[in-house]
């Protein structure tokens, strides 16, 4: 697999896909959230200093995954900074991707001086995978009163 990371900022070509995925993804969990709505609020992520940033994983140059660092992503607004939008395209999960671009946003965090990472997850599944890559649970919490796991990760 030779997948490259990069700033959706070097590649804006690929937002009105990265926002869709996004929307698929999630959009039924956010009261009046639309694919348009989708896309401006990933506009504004085309960063690569200054929070929101989004990373996109390319395999021969085309999109296969995304993940943003976040100021915040809905909840506990004393947190920051938060892991948020993990997708990873259904062609090609379970070949370390999600890893990858965790990985990515970690670092991100880390090299900009911040100690912790926070994330939340819909999916109850999830934490446990997570936990596998050194995540703590912090709790639940709710959003759009949806039941969400909580989780920190010390950088």
């Amino acid at each position: 697999m030779n997948v490259d990371i990069a700033y959706l900022k070097d590649y804006p070509q690929h937002l009105p896909l990265v926002a869709q995925w996004i929307f698929n993804e999630w959009g039924h969990l956010n009261p009046g959230a639309s694919l348009e709505k989708a896309k401006a609020k990933l506009s504004a992520h085309l960063n690569k200093d200054t929070l929101p940033i989004t990373f996109i994983a390319l395999e021969n140059n085309q999109p296969v995954g995304t993940c943003s660092l976040r100021i915040n992503d809905g909840i506990r607004q004393e947190l920051t900074p938060w892991l948020g939008s993990l997708y990873v395209s259904p062609t090609v999960r379970g070949r370390g991707l999600g890893e990858k671009l965790i990985e990515s946003v970690i670092n991100k965090a880390r090299n900009m001086g911040y100690p912790k990472l926070y994330l939340f997850a819909f999916d109850p599944t999830l934490p446990n995978w997570y936990q596998k890559l050194g995540w703590q649970g912090m709790g639940m919490d709710k959003l759009n009163g949806y039941p969400v796991s909580v989780m920190e990760k010390t950088l």
